[in-house]
């Protein structure tokens, strides 16, 4: 709870004095007096004064805002506030006034690229580019990588992250890519053919074909056969082995080499329960003995009885297609239309070939999914549904079976750090920058074009609060990051012509520019306090659905 105060409050703060710095810092380069520069709303706690300006906190953190001496919030001269006329903000021209209102969305605007800027100074984190894990029948398999493997050079290009790799492979959808790797202190190459790489219905490059992951497979294990040592140890699908014989382990490969054959072994799981209450995790002491057992599933057999979790299913959707077919959770994946489920891509791939075209008019046809479910095997026909799906700021449909892999089947793969000079630094941030931004640009149309709902694209302080907690404890350059995308929301937000924001002022000194008057006071406070009403409505709105969220997980 404390992180999460601490962390929204730094974004938070950072994000309102950037914002009212702006106004405050053109307003004084244009002589406007500036008495108070308030983080917060209310009543003043705390503050100091400087050079005239009484920089304080106030009770109410919901934003921030500078007085300008000589107006009021509806644009006419204000008697409480009076100054010499070269003071006054109402007595300044009208371009002046329009840069004053601008210097506040636009400080939000530049914000993330002074942030960006630093944090790849400090060193960008960075995916490395180890092979974590090689899906089963795909090319990367075939041609020769194993896991573990470090990948060097792609088309020409020397790989420093796995992003190289996929920025690389984007030159290469027709035509063979040669691939440079190295396992151990031995390089090899070898060729991947044309027509590996794709894109998908997004536009966006799928590399399912070529079978080469980052991430790894996680000592999270299943277990679907009652008779197996497994099950007879007490293990259960979900079950996380946490550490083999007082040694710890992570991933599937660990698991694998630590688990030797005919040799008893103490296990150290942690085994997850949901109840009304909440989720609980709690430890278990499991002993696993050796005993003559077979498999009668050839797919992932492995000698004592698991399987990686991604194969099994983790939850079903209410009234969706897989549970009106009798699935549940805990249930084995094996075949789908006769082709072996090895991996959850194995999965997507398969419900995907059920229709010729992605959209919202397709038309999925039957599929009959082989399920194990205590040690039986079960087969079931249902046709998937077309869904509308949200992958990233993108709006998709696609025919989905209505099931979710379990949680935590993978784990991160190895990271690197990238540093970069200052130049090279300002040219990243400008990447990064940009694609945060054109992100938020979709998504806010979405919402304004109701492609999207409020729930599921705006956020509101709790929203603002939980969500920099998060990306604190995954570090800087996460929480860097988020602030940038809530920074350009903001910028982009502020400059609608929506009274009470800043756009909205814009757009009222812009009419007096061109009329050579301003408008009428009674009209500029009719729609001023409709703005604030709606405003109000807004915050109440997006809290409430943040509070939704959040309690629905």
């Amino acid at each position: 709870m404390l992180t999460t105060i601490l962390a929204g409050i730094v974004m938070v703060g950072v994000l309102v004095v950037v914002h009212e710095a702006g106004h405050m810092l053109v307003a004084k380069w244009f002589g406007v007096e500036v008495p108070v520069f308030s983080v917060g709303m209310g009543p003043r706690i705390w503050g100091f004064v400087w050079r005239g300006t009484d920089y304080r906190l106030s009770a109410l953190p919901i934003g921030g805002y500078v007085q300008m001496a000589g107006a009021d919030p509806f644009g006419e001269e204000d008697a409480d506030t009076w100054c010499p006329p070269e003071r006054s903000f109402m007595h300044k021209p009208v371009w002046q006034r329009l840069l004053v209102m601008a210097a506040g969305p636009a400080a939000n605007l530049a914000l993330p690229f002074v942030l960006l800027t630093g944090v790849m100074m400090l060193g960008e984190p960075r995916a490395d580019t180890a092979v974590g894990r090689l899906l089963p029948n795909r090319l990367a398999a075939d041609v020769g990588v194993e896991e573990g493997d470090v990948l060097l050079r792609a088309g020409g290009v020397d790989l420093e992250s796995w992003s190289d790799f996929d920025y690389a492979a984007m030159a290469y959808l027709e035509s063979d890519m040669p691939l440079t790797a190295r396992r151990g202190e031995q390089r090899y190459e070898v060729v991947v053919p044309a027509g590996t790489f794709r894109l998908d219905h997004t536009g966006k490059l799928d590399t399912r074909a070529f079978g080469a992951r980052w991430e790894r497979l996680s000592a999270r294990v299943g277990v679907d056969d009652p008779a197996s040592p497994a099950a007879r140890a007490g293990l259960q699908t979900g079950d996380a082995i946490v550490e083999v014989d007082g040694v710890a382990v992570r991933s599937w490969a660990e698991l694998d080499e630590a688990l030797q054959p005919g040799v008893a072994h103490d296990l150290l799981v942690k085994r997850g329960k949901r109840t009304e209450e909440g989720a609980t995790v709690t430890d278990h002491e499991v002993r696993l003995e050796p005993a003559v057992w077979s498999s009668s599933n050839e797919a992932l057999a492995h000698p004592w009885g698991i399987v990686p979790v991604e194969v099994f299913i983790g939850d079903v959707m209410e009234d969706g297609a897989a549970a009106d077919a009798g699935i549940l959770a805990n249930d084995r994946l094996l075949r789908i239309d006769g082709q072996t489920v090895w991996s959850w891509t194995d999965v997507e791939d398969l419900v995907r070939a059920t229709v010729d075209e992605m959209g919202p008019d397709a038309q999925p046809r039957a599929m009959k999914v082989e399920i194990v479910r205590e040690g039986r095997v079960l087969e079931l026909a249902f046709t998937p549904r077309i869904q509308r799906d949200l992958r990233g700021a993108d709006v998709v449909f696609k025919p989905l079976m209505g099931i979710y892999r379990y949680q935590d089947a993978y784990v991160e793969g190895g990271e690197t750090q990238i540093y970069y000079s200052p130049t090279k630094a300002m040219h990243r941030a400008w990447q990064e920058g940009g694609a945060i931004f054109s992100g938020t640009m979709k998504m806010l149309g979405n919402v304004l074009t109701g492609a999207t709902t409020l729930k599921e694209s705006v956020g509101g302080p709790v929203a603002i609060f939980h969500i920099a907690s998060r990306s604190a404890e995954y570090g800087i350059f996460s929480f860097v990051r988020l602030m940038a995308q809530i920074s350009f929301s903001l910028g982009i937000v502020n400059l609608l012509p929506v009274p009470v924001l800043d756009g909205g002022q814009i757009l009222f000194y812009s009419i007096e520019g061109l009329r050579g008057r301003p408008l009428p006071l009674e009209l500029r406070e009719k729609v001023q306090m409709v703005g604030v009403l709606a405003m109000a409505a807004l915050l109440l709105t997006v809290t409430v659905v943040d509070l939704s969220r959040l309690f629905d997980g």
